[in-house]
């Protein structure tokens, strides 16, 4: 699934209005839970793409990605650089934003 495929995915699941969530990593909770990962995984791809847009390397794109707004998603910074990293070269190689 793609990146945008995943975070309308938790969309949809947010709006069936769980009462509790298991998610795959992390601790029970409600559908509150579905919201923070949303909002985790758009910072995600809204900071590779407009890292990549003004023609940013990773590592300033990471240096200038705030992590601290999206715990406990964001809490594993060697996640952060793999998914930011993931999603640079996803975007630079399918063209969908050039230099």
């Amino acid at each position: 699934m793609s990146p945008q495929g995943w975070i309308n995915a938790l969309g949809r699941m947010f709006d069936m209005d769980p009462a509790i969530v298991i998610p795959g990593h992390g601790i029970q909770g409600t559908k509150d839970v579905l919201k923070g990962q949303q909002a985790y995984l758009s910072a995600l791809v809204g900071s590779a793409q407009a890292g990549l847009a003004r023609g940013a390397t990773v590592d300033q794109i990471l240096s200038s990605f705030d992590a601290s707004k999206y715990k406990p998603w964001s809490d594993d910074e060697k996640r952060n650089r793999t998914a930011i990293t993931s999603l640079y070269e996803r975007l630079k190689s399918s063209g969908a934003i050039g230099r």
